[in-house]
This record gives C-alpha cells, structure tokens and sequence, in this order.
C-alpha cells in the first residue's frame, strides 16, 4: 500500500468516527507512559467514547468538511489524538481532567461539544458542564416540583379540614 493510499484509508477513518459525534477532543499525548496511555484509552472505551491518533495534516483535512468544528490551525502540532464523544460530549472532559490533575498528561489542546469550541485553557470549565442526562433531570426535576408542591399543599389543607371538623364534632359533643 502507497503512502498515499495510507492517508486516503488514514481520513476516510476519521471521517467515519466523526459521523454522529457530539463532542470531540483534541489531545496532546507527548511524554505519556505506555501504561498510562494504555488505561486511559480503557476509561475512555468504558465511557462509551473512541479514542485515535492521527497525523495533524489528516485531522485538519477531514476537519475542514465539517462547519461546526473550527478549531485553529496552530493546535496541530506535535502529537495529536483525538477522542470522539457520541452519546455524553462531557464526559471526556472529566476523564482528562482527573488524569491531568493526577499526572499532568494528556494535555487538552482543544475541545468541540455542539459546535462550541474551547482552548485547552478551559479545561475546568468545560469538566464543570453537565451531562445531558444531568441537565435532563434537572428540567424534569423543576416540572415536577410544582406538582408536588400543589399535592402537599391539598393534603394539608385536607388535614387542616379534617383537624377543624374533629374539633367541631367534639365542641357539638360537649
């Protein structure tokens, strides 16, 4: 096989992975052991994630077709891999801080969760999103709060009712 058939096979790959993806993350992996590297690909698998490396002239061709990723140019150096969120686009991000503030690997050049894009300086914030199940329950949480409230409220008032006729039939009783 040519280099070229190489690069060809390289983007086509990539293309692939980025079909569906909600969030993607753009690592910076230098100096990561070998036994680091391979636990942390691990965890990303059991988040449900993919985790690829790739040369930075494949990542930025196959970037270029997709409008709600624009990361910048001078991102691509050294070595670079990607991890590509399909269902929850934050939970890479609390991964690799946990990682990071453990060992100072892998470094976060980039991420892109919904065509939002954030440095690598924004690690903490993009770690402090939640999740869309998160966000979810909370909304679900909100709706239902009032009806509970409303139960409680007619179960008191019943009580109180309730209460003031004992009251009532023991004053007549008297």
């Amino acid at each position: 096989m040519t280099a070229r058939e190489k690069k060809k096979l390289s983007l086509e790959n990539l293309r692939e992975l980025l079909d569906g993806v909600t969030g993607i993350y753009l690592l910076n992996f230098e100096r990561m052991t070998v036994a680091n590297d391979f636990i942390f690909r691990k965890e990303i698998k059991e988040l449900g994630c993919k985790y690829k490396v790739f040369k930075n002239s494949i990542i930025k061709l196959a970037l270029a077709d997709i409008e709600d990723i624009n990361i910048p140019d001078e991102l691509f150096f050294g070595q670079s891999s990607l991890i590509f969120a399909y269902d929850d686009p934050t939970a890479p991000a609390k991964l690799i801080k946990k990682r990071f503030d453990k060992d100072g690997k892998p470094v976060l050049k980039a991420a892109c969760l919904d065509g939002q894009v954030f440095d690598g300086s924004q690690l903490d914030v993009v770690a402090a999103l939640l999740s869309k199940d998160d966000i979810y329950s909370a909304i679900v949480g909100s709706i239902n709060a009032p009806a509970a409230g409303i139960h409680g409220s007619i179960n008191s008032l019943i009580r109180d009712i309730a209460s003031m006729i004992e009251e009532v039939g023991k004053k007549n009783a008297a």
